[in-house]
């Protein structure tokens, strides 16, 4: 790192410059080598606690649907008004709200040692009367309690280390699942009642293990080139919800049928989503990848309509938008956290309240209007419509920006450090040395100042394609592959 002397060959030095040349050149930040250090990289015990909180939900619902009469649209509707009462005390208790996460250990475990019982108590209890509200209480406390633990593990960490610590801890919560599948039901739900205990031990160990790692304090504040809007933290939260609501309508992450074919296909949406951020880096475009999950939920919706609410095809393609909205989820709380703008863990919680009042909305809704019969293909084409609707006019108008903006700001700390007021001056002087048409120079210099495609090609009037066109050919005259090099090749003017 910068603050040792030379020489020095410390384990901070080693990783960082790891890190350092892995952001360097993101096109290689997909190779097996590459994705194998930044696995090493991250402490064992990082993976854990995502891994371990989805399987608690996964037992919460399990548990719910076997010993509760009531939908299990229930459970995360508790869940949800927990989370979002939780927003509205964390937000005034401002800088003291950190405490929440820091509890004394022996607090931790015994709280986790109630969860445990109480869970177990159902299982052998069960069904009795009130269980239905015993299991919410004890879903919405647990779940509340590990979103906020979960909360402070993961802030403050490299873009790379993120992506690969969010979609291989998603894809080891799958891969449990699978394994359960495989067990009999009399030792599945020991195994699952256990999970708070383990839960706490491993998010300790995380938390003792981040301070090792040499990416910074967590707490730092990471402030982006521009604040966030308003406009697109409501178009977030609205897609979040609508997303949200769309899985549970259709009974996911524990529809009719659900097995190990469907947390296989989870797993390969997570990997496939790691190979696409690591590949693209900070700056992935969020719009598409959103219209990716439109497009599985729209063909999701023409299928039903036309066949049978039970066709497993499409309950299939389902789980398309639930895993990709999932993973993009946890990035995306991790960046407005990072951002330092909202009150610490206010974000996080809204966001997780917000996806599981969207799921139990979703599911109370299919309660209500299915029923026993096939869906009905009008209400499926409303439900469409109204989630075109949200994505091309509400998410893609009022997102300001694509990018993971704290972690580009991060990247940008990486780059060749260039006055903003030279940037245009010196991008005229590099057109006018490589022959590069005025478009060209109009589009590099948005790009040096760290402008997204939709940006640069709303403030121009010309399509996306065509500003890639563009970036493609400056780039060739300039030889270069990378906004890296572009900013190198401005500084050495």
């Amino acid at each position: 790192m910068d603050g040792h002397p030379p020489g020095t060959n410390t384990e901070g030095d080693r990783m960082g410059s790891e890190r350092e040349r892995a952001v360097s050149n993101p096109k290689r930040s997909g190779g097996p080598a590459t994705l194998l250090s930044l696995v090493k990289e991250n402490p064992p015990s990082l993976y854990l606690p995502i891994a371990l909180l989805s399987t608690w939900q996964y037992a919460m619902v399990k548990i719910w649907n076997h010993f509760c009469a009531t939908p299990a649209a229930n459970l995360y509707l508790s869940e949800a008004a927990l989370c979002l009462a939780l927003v509205a005390l964390l937000t005034a208790f401002g800088k003291r709200e950190t405490r929440f996460p820091n509890a004394a250990p022996s607090f931790g475990y015994a709280l986790s040692t109630v969860f445990c019982l109480a869970s177990l108590g159902v299982v052998v209890f069960g069904p009795f009367p009130g269980a239905d509200l015993v299991v919410g209480a004890l879903g919405a406390f647990s779940m509340a309690w590990y979103y906020l633990r979960s909360g402070t593990l993961y802030i403050g960490m490299g873009f790379q280390r993120t992506v690969v610590c969010i979609m291989l801890s998603l894809a080891l919560a799958y891969l449990v699942r699978i394994v359960l599948f495989l067990l009999p039901d009399a030792a599945v739900y020991p195994l699952v009642c256990s999970v708070p205990l383990l839960f706490e031990l491993a998010s300790r160990r995380a938390s003792h293990a981040r301070v090792r790692v040499p990416d910074g304090d967590p707490r730092r504040a990471v402030q982006g080139p521009r604040r966030t809007s308003a406009s697109f933290l409501a178009a977030l939260s609205l897609e979040v919800v609508a997303f949200s609501m769309v899985a549970g309508f259709f009974g996911t992450p524990l529809l009719e049928g659900y097995s190990w074919l469907h947390c296989l296909i989870l797993i390969g949406i997570v990997l496939a989503l790691q190979a696409v951020l690591l590949e693209r880096g900070p700056n992935v475009r969020l719009s598409q990848l959103f219209e990716l999950v439109l497009l599985c939920c729209l063909f999701v919706f023409v299928v039903l309509s036309f066949t049978s609410s039970k066709n497993a095809i499409a309950l299939l393609i389902i789980n398309v938008p639930h895993g990709v909205v999932t993973a993009l989820l946890w990035m995306l709380l991790i960046d407005l956290e990072n951002r330092r703008e909202l009150p610490f863990l206010a974000v996080f919680m809204m966001g997780w309240g917000l996806s599981e009042l969207g799921i139990g909305a979703g599911r109370f809704l299919s309660a209500s209007v299915v029923g026993t019969s096939d869906l009905p293909p009008n209400f499926m084409i409303v439900l469409a419509f109204f989630l075109v609707a949200s994505v091309v006019f509400v998410f893609n108008k009022f997102t300001a920006y694509d990018a993971f903006s704290s972690f580009a700001k991060e990247d940008d700390s990486k780059l060749a450090k260039i006055d903003y007021s030279e940037i245009d001056g010196r991008c005229i002087a590099l057109g006018e040395r490589y022959e590069l048409t005025k478009r060209e120079i109009e589009i590099v210099q948005l790009i040096a100042k760290g402008r997204s495609r939709g940006y640069i090609a709303s403030s121009l009037v010309i399509s996306e394609n065509t500003v890639k066109g563009h970036t493609r050919n400056a780039y060739g005259k300039l030889g270069i592959h990378s906004k890296q090099e572009l900013l190198s090749l401005i500084e050495a003017l």
